[in-house]
């Protein structure tokens, strides 16, 4: 009777460097080409024009000298080393180092991401999967070119730190107070990160509570995590205003703004919606179905972070940040015990194919750097929303004087006109405008109310206004003003009487551009 021969299945081959080297090439030419497309936002102009100013002036401005109806207000400037950081790299670099300055904050971004994932023990395909997925939700975000970017990474930084700490390591927090203090002085989001840290370090504390069932016992416990909390809370008063700027942003920066888009609750029947609901629908499986341990504390801020575009889409992004760092090892581990489950078949196949389809992969990543470099050269200014010609009128005649313009417009003109021209509102608003002159301007370009109000504020010698709203028919109707210009994208009147009627009547008309770049 012969010997019964007990096959045994040959351990899986290596995979090569260079299939894992196309697959991260693929999907970081994708991010590369996302992340350089930009577009200019409204307050781009003023934050290049406010930093320029600091270093033109070598201090803060304190003291408003761009608008008319603002005149001896303070102003406190939450993201006056942003605009620093900006204005100096425009300076140097002009439009096309602005683009890679935003592009290379997204990168590191996704670099730092990469990484997490790959540490905690996805594959590079996973790796690179998850990467993109979550960059759905923060690339809206990175769109343009704004102090937001530095909150983003900031944001992510801490979000490692937390990450670490839980694992054993609670001194690498030490870090956190220096990236505080510098994210106070770069942006307001900065008390995103304050939440974010305090809620960890509660969650933390009533974790050992329960462990020790003392409070004190809890607090020793964690003495490393509390002091690095606290040195981080004062780290943020490490700014011009120092107690001024929390007075201000909990008074200003928490309250709702329904009549700003981007701070309304995200549609659920958009298709940043429909990617928002779908990702933290994964994420939630991935944790639920995780091999891993979970940390209470990572749990609690994935949570709250989970929910903060139902407050205002601008905080989608976080969650991106939050999917990748906080639920993506848990999302591998629950979707590598599935695909355990399945059958492998057509092992020799898919060998063979490995180097056509890599070789796809590395074709596809050079054309999509090949295709970014456009992206550098032009930051896109929309002339359908932005009063290019108009305002080349202004500039054209010299003109002085105060002009009432739409909210969106303000820091566009102040770049352009100021501060010969001064406006009546621009994109600072609470951080500068009192509530009353805000209000006033948002009744003028909407014909609600007193609309008029507006024009009598300064007063107003001009004014600019939108045909997308009513103020434009309705200053038509006005007797004491006239009508010098009109296009598709905008209206411009003048006082009747005013002398500065006969300045822009021989001013040249510049040719509307069919496409237009920053600045």
């Amino acid at each position: 009777m012969g010997e019964m021969v007990v096959r045994q299945d040959a351990p899986p081959a290596p995979v090569p460097r260079w299939w894992n080297a196309s697959i991260i090439a693929l999907a970081f030419g994708a991010l590369l080409y996302a992340f350089s497309a930009t577009a200019a936002d409204p307050d781009l102009w003023g934050h290049l024009k406010f930093g320029d100013d600091l270093w033109r002036t070598g201090r803060l401005v304190r003291a408003d000298i761009y608008s008319y109806t603002a005149v001896g207000q303070p102003w406190i400037n939450h993201e006056w080393l942003a605009e620093a950081i900006l204005a100096c790299v425009f300076r140097a670099g002009g439009s096309p180092g602005l683009v890679l300055l935003k592009t290379g904050i997204a990168l590191l971004i996704a670099v730092l991401l990469y990484r997490h994932l790959r540490q905690g023990g996805l594959g590079p395909l996973a790796a690179a999967f998850l990467l993109v997925a979550g960059c759905v939700l923060i690339a809206p975000g990175l769109i343009t070119i704004r102090p937001q970017a530095f909150t983003y990474l900031a944001l992510l930084v801490l979000m490692l730190l937390l990450v670490r700490a839980d694992r054993g390591r609670p001194a690498v927090l030490w870090w956190a107070p220096l990236i505080l203090a510098a994210w106070a002085n770069l942006h307001g989001g900065f008390l995103a990160g304050v939440a974010i840290f305090t809620l960890w370090t509660a969650a933390r504390l009533l974790a050992a509570l329960v462990r020790a069932r003392r409070i004190d016992a809890a607090i020793r416990a964690e003495w490393t995590i509390v002091l690095a909390w606290a040195a981080s809370i004062f780290a943020t008063l490490v700014t011009p205003y120092g107690v001024g700027l929390w007075r201000f942003l909990l008074r200003t920066a928490i309250g709702p703004r329904p009549e700003i888009v981007e701070w309304n609750p995200i549609e659920a029947f958009s298709v940043l919606g429909a990617a928002y609901l779908v990702l933290l629908a994964v994420g939630i499986a991935g944790l639920v179905g995780s091999r891993r341990p979970r940390s209470p504390a990572a749990l609690a801020v994935f949570g709250c972070v989970a929910l903060a575009p139902l407050t205002a889409v601008r905080h989608t992004p976080l969650v991106g940040l939050a999917l990748v760092v906080l639920a993506g090892e848990h999302i591998g581990s629950a979707s590598s015990a599935r695909m355990a489950r399945w059958p492998s078949a057509g092992q020799e196949t898919r060998w063979r194919l490995r180097p056509w389809v890599a070789s796809i992969f590395a074709i596809q990543a050079a054309g999509l750097i090949v295709l970014s470099v456009p992206h550098v050269r032009c930051i896109e200014v929309s002339t359908t929303d932005y009063p290019i010609a108009a305002v080349g009128i202004l500039r054209a005649s010299e003109v002085r004087g105060n002009l009432a313009i739409f909210f969106d417009w303000g820091e566009y003109a102040i770049w352009h006109l100021g501060p010969g021209v001064r406006v009546s509102m621009d994109g600072r608003r609470e951080t500068l405008y009192p509530d009353a002159v805000y209000w006033d301007d948002h009744r003028f370009t909407f014909g609600i109310g007193d609309w008029q109000a507006a024009l009598g504020r300064g007063p107003a010698d001009l004014a600019l206004v939108s045909p997308r709203f009513a103020a434009l028919n309705l200053m038509k109707l006005e007797p004491g003003w006239r009508l010098v210009y009109e296009d598709p994208a905008s209206g411009l009147f003048v006082r009747r009487g005013s002398p500065l009627a006969e300045q822009l009547a021989v001013a040249p008309r510049p040719p509307r551009p069919e496409r237009a770049c920053f600045p």
